[in-house]
């Protein structure tokens, strides 16, 4: 039987409005993920990823399109309903540590804790902390308060607090980015670990395209929307053996491979990297061929780009407006405060005269 996808992200929209402005993060955003996958969410600052796992957690709604996690419809769902659905259904953890643990409490404490607050800290959870703090290789740090742990000590604790409630889905936010390399790796080891004993499906948020090397599947996010996907291929090295010299016994080692492939979003919108169009000379137009099993994309000749250029100023001429009235706006706030501020000190002298 066929697998069903466990993430469904159909055509998402986001749209931020601050002080009257505007701010798209997805524009037509498309997102699969199958039951036990590892994916990373990679991209620059600004382009979406965060606001992407924010969606999939149930912390914020989109403006347009809908979203499927685990049986659940989040498009349609109230917040009592996305509270139990973050609850029971999903894990976070944070990049920095101060977000995911109490400094004053140990390890263990720190992992108790959602279970106190929601009265459901019974024997057999007793137990599966124990069974957690053991996948984590961090049974000796219990007793460990977050002062006395390393950054990557706290981020395993990090993940059995994650982990208490047994959810489908682990969303991580730049989990490895206060720590250095081998910590990094020893994080990921660990997640692949928990991966497959609690088969869980893992998504990673990240702006180092090397997470590429530890995950099965990378989605890479340009403009608020999915723009390549890089797929990893275990490979066998075979060493040149006589022939007669059974397989099993000349193979060597494995590697990865990696290959990166472009998608096409519902509407059939391909996203062509800047530096390939350039190459090519290609502005505002292009030709597009069908010859034989390929695509082929040219230049069109004499096309100057003016209507493009003219829309790059445009759109340049309205950032601009925009910064300016975004600061004359704060400027405003800024006076309008120092002005109560000073308002409040005269009534107090006055009350005090």
């Amino acid at each position: 039987m066929q697998q069903e996808p466990i993430i469904i992200c159909d055509n998402l929209v986001k749209v931020y409005r601050l002080l009257g402005l505007e701010i798209m993060a997805l524009q037509g955003l498309d997102f699969v993920a199958m039951p036990g996958e590892f994916v990373a969410i990679v991209g620059a600052s600004g382009s979406g990823k965060t606001t992407l796992m924010s969606m999939i957690g149930g912390l914020e709604q989109p403006t347009s399109g809908w979203i499927h996690v685990a049986n659940h419809e989040l498009s349609q769902m109230n917040q009592k309903q996305l509270n139990k659905y973050r609850q029971n259904s999903v894990g976070f953890i944070w990049q920095h540590a101060t977000r995911n643990l109490l400094p004053y409490l140990t390890s263990r404490e720190n992992i108790e804790l959602p279970l106190l607050i929601g009265g459901s800290l019974t024997h057999d959870k007793e137990e599966y902390i124990d069974q957690l703090l053991k996948m984590v290789d961090m049974t000796d740090r219990s007793n460990h308060r977050l002062s006395e742990l390393s950054g990557g000590e706290q981020q395993r604790i990090a993940l059995c607090i994650a982990l208490i409630n047994h959810p489908k889905i682990l969303l991580a936010d730049e989990p490895t980015g206060e720590l250095d390399s081998n910590l990094a790796k020893q994080l990921f080891d660990t997640l692949r670990k928990l991966q497959k004993e609690l088969d869980l499906t893992i998504i990673v948020v990240s702006h180092d395209n090397e997470i590429k090397k530890f995950v099965d599947r990378v989605v890479t996010i340009r403009d608020g929307r999915v723009a390549t996907e890089t797929l990893k291929q275990t490979i066998q090295l075979v060493e040149k053996l006589p022939t007669e010299t059974p397989l099993e016994e000349s193979l060597q080692e494995t590697d990865h491979q990696f290959e990166e492939m472009a998608i096409f979003d519902s509407s059939g919108n391909i996203h062509i990297p800047d530096e390939y169009r350039k190459h090519l000379g290609i502005k505002r137009r292009a030709k597009i061929e069908l010859i034989d099993d390929a695509i082929l994309i040219r230049a069109v000749e004499n096309d100057d780009g003016t209507t493009l250029k003219s829309i790059q100023q445009i759109r340049e001429q309205k950032m601009q407006i925009q910064i300016e009235t975004q600061g004359n706006v704060f400027e405003r706030i800024y006076q309008a405060g120092r002005k109560r501020l000073h308002t409040k000190k005269k009534e107090k002298q006055s009350d005090d005269g």
